[in-house]
C-alpha cells in the first residue's frame, strides 16, 4: 500500500454525505484515468505520462472503436472487469460520443450558414437585376407617356379629337397594345 499514489488510496464517499449530521461535506472525486490500476498519472495535468497501457488498450479498444462499437459488444468486452472500470469506460464512451455530436452540429451549422450566405448573395444579385429592369421599364413608360402627351397636344392643336389620337388606331382598326403601358 505504500507504493500506491494517494489518489488510489482514497475511500469513496458519496457527494453530500457526511459522518456528522450537522456539517455537510462535499467530496469531489475526479476520475483521472480510464484504468486507475494500470496507468500512472502526472500530478500537474492528470494525463498518462508512462507507456503503461490503459484498460481500453488491454482489451483492444481504441477511442474510435469505443464510439462505434455497439453497447452489447462493449458489454461483452467489459465483462469481468471491476465495476468502477466499467463505469469509467462507459463515461469515456459517452464523452467521446458527445464530442462527436457537438462536432457534427458545428459542421452542419457552418454548412447551413455557408449555404444561406450563398443563397442570400444570389438573391441580392437577382434583386439588383430586377431593380435595374424596373428602372429601365419605368424610364420607357415615362418616355412613352411623354410621347403620348406630346401627340395628344399636337392632335388637339391640329383639330383632331384627343380621343382618336389617344387610341392610336392601326390601319386594321385595332388599337395598339403599346399605348396601355
Amino acid at each position: 500500500m505504500g507504493d500506491e499514489p494517494d489518489w488510489e488510496r482514497r475511500d469513496y464517499v458519496p457527494s453530500g454525505l457526511s459522518f456528522e449530521p450537522t456539517v455537510p461535506v462535499v467530496h469531489h472525486v475526479r476520475s483521472q484515468s480510464v484504468c486507475s490500476k494500470t496507468s500512472r498519472l502526472s500530478r500537474s495535468n492528470g494525463y498518462s505520462t508512462s507507456a503503461t497501457p490503459t484498460c481500453l488498450e488491454q482489451i483492444g479498444i481504441t477511442d474510435d472503436l469505443l464510439t462505434k462499437i455497439s453497447v452489447r459488444d462493449l458489454n461483452k468486452r467489459l465483462h469481468g472487469l471491476p465495476r468502477d472500470e466499467i463505469t469509467r469506460v462507459k463515461q469515456k464512451r459517452r464523452t467521446l460520443k458527445n464530442r462527436g455530436y457537438a462536432q457534427n452540429c458545428r459542421t452542419k451549422r457552418l454548412c447551413q450558414r455557408q449555404t444561406l450566405e450563398e443563397m442570400n448573395k444570389k438573391l441580392q444579385q437577382d434583386l439588383s437585376i430586377k431593380n435595374e429592369e424596373l428602372a429601365r421599364v419605368t424610364q420607357e413608360r415615362d418616355l412613352l407617356r411623354h410621347q403620348l402627351e406630346r401627340l395628344t397636344q399636337s392632335g388637339a392643336e391640329s383639330g383632331y379629337s384627343s380621343m382618336n389620337s389617344s387610341m392610336n388606331l392601326n390601319s386594321d382598326g385595332q388599337s395598339s397594345p403599346e399605348i396601355y403601358l
